[in-house]
């Protein structure tokens, strides 16, 4: 897609200030975006609508952000979506869970903000390019299936030839 603006990004973090910031920043990018203040509400805004990018805090009240993620991905299947974790607090687990879930990207806060939309930028290209591909996929088995017909249509029309022919 040429416009960002199409692009749906979920931030999801408890942090007040963090949340406003990066949408603030998200949005000068051109990105549609929406927030929420713990795992649950990013869940629900997930039934909602699908989001392109989720940028999931890890450290969470109720619930932390890699068990959001995992009840996301039970809500959208195999929908193509990039997942970028931001944490203030850093465990020696963490990271190896976040790859275990297909994770794209994992930043520990502060972070460099250039950095930070590289990765978005990044991640959104990705996932477009994905939805691309399963849309040429789609349309290619579509096509596939027109052509088998003919082919049978015509195999049809060569018997009712043959059976004409003296």
């Amino acid at each position: 897609m040429d416009s960002k603006k199409d692009e749906k990004v979920l931030v999801c973090d408890d942090d007040d200030q963090f949340r406003a910031s990066m949408r603030k920043v998200l949005e000068r990018e051109g990105y549609c975006v929406a927030v929420a203040s713990n795992g649950k509400e990013a869940i629900e805004k997930s039934k909602e609508l699908y989001y392109d990018l989720l940028i999931l805090d890890i450290r969470m009240p109720d619930m932390d952000g890699i068990e959001a993620l995992k009840q996301i991905r039970e809500i959208h299947g195999d929908r193509p979506s990039a997942v970028i974790i931001v944490t203030g607090f850093a465990s020696e687990d963490a990271p190896v869970e976040a790859l275990r879930m297909g994770v794209s990207d994992y930043l520990v806060k502060p972070f460099d903000m250039s950095d930070f939309l590289h990765s978005v930028n990044k991640n959104i290209e990705l996932v477009s390019a994905l939805k691309d591909r399963e849309y040429f996929y789609k349309r290619l088995l579509e096509k596939n299936e027109q052509v088998k017909l003919t082919e049978t249509e015509l195999s049809e029309l060569k018997k009712r030839l043959e059976n004409h022919s003296i």
